[in-house]
């Protein structure tokens, strides 16, 4: 191989290389890093999502309301007139709109996580947010027309 006096000349030209290795920034350390999640989205942006969650739960209650209201004019109508079949499907269609509308928020609140910070770069945790808030935005537009076409038949 390489002689004993060679191998010692190498040494600095090496101690050298690994100084200026070691000034190098860790390109992989920066890139999996994720920023806080203040520094991420807006404290208020998650609020927002969280309290229009919270106000869809307080309708929760006036759709099982509504749907207990028709549910009980199923029994009074005349089966026998088409009125009264007519009016019993328009009741089991709202019906149905109103058990959907539920069925969806509680599917929703079943899947929904928060999300892993740590795992999660700055533009795809503001995508989390805004997916969220548009789910949730979808899930108010279902749960109002079915209250509204059930508070039609009163």
């Amino acid at each position: 191989m390489f002689p004993l006096s060679s191998s010692f000349r190498l040494l600095p030209l090496l101690g050298l290389l690994g100084g200026l290795a070691a000034c190098q920034p860790d390109s992989a350390a920066q890139h999996t890093a994720a920023p806080a999640t203040s520094q991420v989205v807006p404290e208020a942006t998650r609020t927002s999502v969280m309290q229009h969650h919270d106000a869809l739960m307080g309708r929760m209650d006036a759709l099982t309301t509504e749907r207990q209201r028709l549910q009980r004019q199923l029994p009074t109508l005349d089966s026998a007139s088409a009125v009264g079949r007519g009016r019993a499907r328009t009741i089991r269609r709202r019906v149905l709109a109103l058990q959907q509308a539920d069925a969806a928020m509680m599917e929703w609140m079943h899947r929904y996580r928060e999300p892993d910070t740590t795992r999660l770069s700055a533009h795809q945790y503001q995508d989390f947010w805004a997916d969220q808030a548009g789910q949730l935005t979808r899930l108010e537009q279902q749960m109002r027309a079915a209250l509204d076409s059930a508070h039609q038949l009163r």
